[in-house]
């Protein structure tokens, strides 16, 4: 195999790979999440981000990255209002936070 072949076959096994979770006492339970995204969710959050919409990113990114113990999604994207409505966005961010510390940051990755 090649390097192309390589590096996707490392990613999907990552996006693949076994479910990875946090507790979140607020909400007396665990949400469950993948150790990576795909590069279009990614742009979906960091296109709220650079819009100036950092509590619509958060909430996405929580959209985006929550599964439940099967590994299927919790929220949908179009849930990102009721989350940001009726939701407690400082649990929202500590959850997100948590989920992010195990993603390498883009001066870790470069020196991978």
């Amino acid at each position: 195999m090649g390097i192309k072949d390589n590096a996707k076959a490392q990613f999907k096994a990552k996006l693949s790979g076994e479910l990875k979770s946090v507790f979140v006492p607020e909400w007396d339970d665990t949400i469950y999440y993948k150790g990576a995204i795909n590069g279009k969710q990614q742009a979906e959050i960091l296109k709220l981000y650079d819009a100036g919409k950092t509590v619509d990113a958060v909430c996405m990114a929580l959209i985006m990255r929550a599964l439940n113990k099967d590994g299927e999604r919790i929220w949908r994207p179009a849930e990102l209002q009721e989350l940001m409505r009726e939701y407690d966005t400082g649990v929202i961010s500590s959850v997100v936070e948590q989920i992010s510390d195990d993603d390498p940051t883009v001066d870790e990755a470069k020196k991978s």
